[in-house]
């Protein structure tokens, strides 16, 4: 369902320490891109634009969906705030029936831990952060 979503730019995952870029389906397959696949270098400096084939996989590949392993990332870009909206409409009629994969919430869940303390990392003891500065350290920009 969520590869059929027009907002969908695949599914991050596979087997274990393999990931896959999965982009769709046929039948009970997956379609993937493997994303370890080596490429040729690119100049980005060149004025030459012939082409981009280093940028993709020479073939796509399918894997039984049976096979897939369930700890997948989904992937969805949403150019406008309709589009986000209409992505949600999508969730709430086609995947939170049943046994959903996930939940879609206008305000936070009061039983969910601080924002905070999500951001350290959700460790045993919750630390709070400091969220009104801004601060940049070495090649990094905090933000709080």
């Amino acid at each position: 369902m969520c590869l059929s979503l027009k907002q969908s730019v695949g599914i991050i995952g596979g087997k274990p320490n393999h990931a896959h870029w999965f982009i769709g389906t046929f039948e009970d397959e997956l379609i993937y891109l493997d994303p370890h696949t080596t490429q040729p270098v690119v100049d980005i400096g060149s004025t030459n634009t012939t082409g981009d084939e280093s940028y993709h996989c020479c073939h796509a590949s399918r894997m039984k969906l049976n096979h897939l392993d369930p700890s997948v990332a989904l992937g969805f870009f949403c150019l406008t705030e309709d589009e986000f909206d209409d992505l949600c409409k999508a969730f709430r009629q086609n995947m939170v029936s049943k046994t959903p994969m996930f939940e879609i919430h206008k305000l936070r869940p009061k039983h969910w831990p601080p924002e905070a303390y999500m951001a350290a990392g959700g460790t045993s003891k919750p630390v709070y952060v400091n969220v009104d500065f801004c601060d940049t350290e070495d090649e990094f920009e905090l933000l709080g």
